[in-house]
C-alpha cells in the first residue's frame, strides 16, 4: 500500500516537510519496534519489526535526494549493484535497468566505463548489444569471452569479421576466452594473434583461454586457407607477454617450441594428440619457468610420450602448485607424467576418468606424494582389479592424505566408497602407549561431501556408515540436477544424517575456499 499510493513526482516545498515529518515519524515507530523486540524476542514482536522496517525503507525513498548526491558516490553506488549480478543474464538486465531509471543516472552509467568492460559476445550477429558495451568500456581494461551461440556457429568468416573491430583495442583487453566448436575458426583467433603479436603493439593480456569443443583429437574443416593454417601457430607469434599468467589450451594445438610461455599461474592443457604436444623437455622448460605455478590441468593432454628422453631427470619441483587435475590418462601414460613433477603442497586434486584399466601402478606412485590434499574430486574411477592387494594400496593412498576434509564424487563404485569405512590402527603421538589399539575410520578429517551422478540409497548408506564408526559428516552438497531426482523419503533420511545444502552448476562450496587458505 504505501508503495502503490505514491506517485513520483518533483516535491514543493510543503510536500518535502510533509514527507519528512512523516519520515520521521516512521523512524521513530521502527526504533521503538526493535526495543520491543530486543526485550522479548517474540515471533508477535518480530514481525512487527519487520513490517516497521519495511514501511519505513519504502517511505524513505520519497525524500531521500539522489539528485543532489555526489556523482562518483552514486556511481560507486550503481558498481556494487551491477557487478554483485548473480548471472550473466542478470548482469546484461540490471545494467540496462540501471541506465534506464532517469538522464541523470544513464549519464551516470554510460560514462562509467568499467560498468561495461566485461563483455560476452554470445548475443545475435551482429552482435549489437555486445559491440555497445565494448564502445562504452573506453580504454578501461577489458575482459571478453567469445562463444558459439544457441543458434549460429562460428566459421573462418564470422570470426575474422568480428576480430576486424576487437583487435584494434587488444591492447587494452586483460582476459580472452574464446569457446568455439569448430577447428576454423579457432584457427583465425590464434593466426589474428600471431599477427598482433609480431607487429609489437602494447599488449597486457593476463589470461588466455580457447576452447573447440568438437570433436577431439583430429583435426578436421574447410581447407585450412591460406596454407599456413596448415602448420602449427606460436601463441602471440611468440612474443613474450610479461602480463600472461593464466593459459588454457582446449582442442587445438600451438607451436609449443616457438611460443613463450613462462611466469604462469595456471597452465592448462586439454584434449590433444601426443604427436602435437609439447616434447618433454620442453614441456619441462615451461614448468621450471613457472616457478609460481598454482594450478596445472592435464585432461588427456601432456607431453609427448618420450620416456628415454627423461628417464634419468629428477622431478620438476612445483612448490606453489595447489591446484592438480589429471583427467583421461592411460595407466602408463599417467606415470610418466606423475613422474616428472614434484608438488608436495597440492591442496586440491583431481581425477578423472580412470577406467578400463588396473591403476594399481599409479596409486602406488601417488601414496604419499600430495599429503597436503584438503580437497579430492573423484569422477568416473572404475576399480577393475578388486582384490586385498589393490584393495589395500587404495587404503594406504586415502591414509596418505590425513588433511582430507571434502570429498567431490561423480559415477563412483560402492566399493571405493567402502574404502572410508577401514579403520585405521596407526598409533599417534598423543595415544597412550599402554591403551587399546587405536580404532580410528581412515580420512577422520573428512566432513563435506559433493555428489553428482550418484545412487542416493548408496549414498545415504555409506554417510550412515561413516557416522557408525565414528567419522559422521557435517554437509552433504548435491547439484539441482540430483536434487530433483531425490524422493521426500530420501531428502528426510538424508537430512537426519547430516545438512543438506544445494549447489547451482559450477559453484563451489565456501568450505572449499577456506580449506584452500589453510
Amino acid at each position: 500500500m504505501v508503495a502503490n499510493s505514491w506517485i513520483p513526482h518533483p516535491l514543493s516545498a510543503e510536500e518535502l516537510e510533509t514527507e519528512r515529518r512523516a519520515s520521521a515519524a516512521r523512524l521513530a515507530q521502527l526504533h521503538s519496534a526493535e526495543a520491543r523486540y530486543s526485550q522479548t524476542r517474540s515471533k508477535e514482536t518480530g514481525h512487527l519489526l519487520f513490517a516497521n522496517r519495511v514501511v519505513f525503507w519504502t517511505w524513505f525513498g520519497r525524500i531521500f535526494r539522489w539528485v543532489d548526491m555526489p556523482p562518483e558516490i552514486l556511481s560507486n553506488i550503481l558498481r556494487f549493484v551491477i557487478w554483485s549480478a548473480p548471472d550473466p543474464n542478470a548482469g546484461v538486465l540490471w545494467r540496462t535497468q540501471m541506465s534506464s531509471v532517469c538522464k541523470e543516472w544513464r549519464r551516470i552509467t554510460t560514462a562509467d566505463s568499467t560498468l561495461w568492460n566485461a563483455i560476452w559476445f554470445r548475443d545475435p550477429p551482429d552482435f549489437h548489444r555486445s559491440f555497445l558495451w565494448y564502445e562504452r568500456s573506453g580504454t578501461a581494461a577489458m575482459d571478453i569471452r567469445i562463444n558459439d551461440g544457441p543458434k549460429f556457429k562460428f566459421t573462418a568468416e564470422s570470426m575474422s569479421r568480428l576480430l576486424d573491430r576487437i583487435i584494434p583495442k587488444l591492447s587494452y583487453i586483460r582476459m580472452l576466452i574464446i569457446v568455439v566448436e569448430h577447428w576454423d575458426p579457432a584457427l583465425v583467433v590464434l593466426d589474428r594473434l600471431r599477427t598482433a603479436g609480431q607487429l609489437g603493439g602494447p599488449l597486457s593480456i593476463e589470461r588466455f583461454e580457447i576452447h573447440r569443443t568438437g570433436s577431439p583429437y583430429i583435426q578436421i574443416g574447410e581447407g585450412y586457407q591460406p596454407t599456413a593454417f596448415l602448420e602449427p601457430i606460436p601463441l602471440f607469434g611468440g612474443r613474450r607477454i610479461p602480463s600472461l599468467k593464466y593459459v588454457s589450451i582446449n582442442g587445438v594445438h600451438l607451436d609449443w617450441s616457438g611460443s613463450r610461455l613462462d611466469n604462469l599461474t595456471t597452465l592448462d592443457l586439454r584434449r590433444m594428440p601426443l604427436e602435437r604436444a609439447p616434447h618433454p623437455l620442453l614441456f619441462r622448460e615451461m614448468l621450471q619457468r613457472s616457478p609460481g605455478l598454482n594450478k596445472l590441468c592435464l585432461d588427456g593432454a601432456g607431453p609427448q610420450w618420450k620416456a628415454e628422453a627423461v628417464r634419468h631427470l629428477t622431478p620438476v619441483p612445483l612448490p606453489e602448485l595447489k591446484i592438480l587435475i589429471i583427467a583421461d590418462f592411460a595407466v602408463g601414460y599417467g606415470l610418466y607424467v606423475l613422474q616428472q613433477i614434484s608438488a608436495p603442497n597440492v591442496r586440491d586434486l583431481t581425477l578423472m576418468n580412470f577406467v578400463g584399466e588396473d591403476y594399481t601402478p599409479f596409486f602406488t606412485l601417488i601414496t604419499s606424494a600430495f599429503p597436503e590434499v584438503r580437497i579430492l574430486t573423484i569422477y568416473s574411477l572404475e576399480l577393475v582389479a578388486v582384490r586385498p592387494a589393490f584393495l589395500m594400496v587404495m587404503v594406504r593412498w586415502l591414509q596418505s592424505m590425513p588433511k582430507l576434509a571434502f570429498l567431490k564424487i561423480a559415477n563412483v563404485q560402492k566399493v571405493f566408497l567402502d574404502l572410508f569405512l577401514f579403520i585405521d590402527t596407526t598409533r599417534l603421538p598423543h595415544d597412550d602407549p599402554n591403551g587399546e589399539e587405536p580404532r580410528r575410520p581412515i580420512c577422520q578429517k573428512l566432513q563435506y561431501l559433493e555428489c553428482q551422478k550418484v545412487d542416493v540409497d548408496l549414498i545415504t548408506e555409506w554417510i550412515a556408515s561413516r557416522r557408525r564408526v565414528g567419522a559422521a559428516l557435517e554437509k552433504i552438497y548435491i547439484t539441482r540436477d540430483l536434487a530433483v531426482k531425490i524422493h521426500q523419503a530420501q531428502h528426510v533420511r538424508l537430512n537426519s544424517i547430516a545438512r543438506l545444502l544445494f549447489l547451482d552448476a559450477g559453484a563451489r562450496a565456501p568450505e572449499e575456499e577456506i580449506l584452500m587458505r589453510q
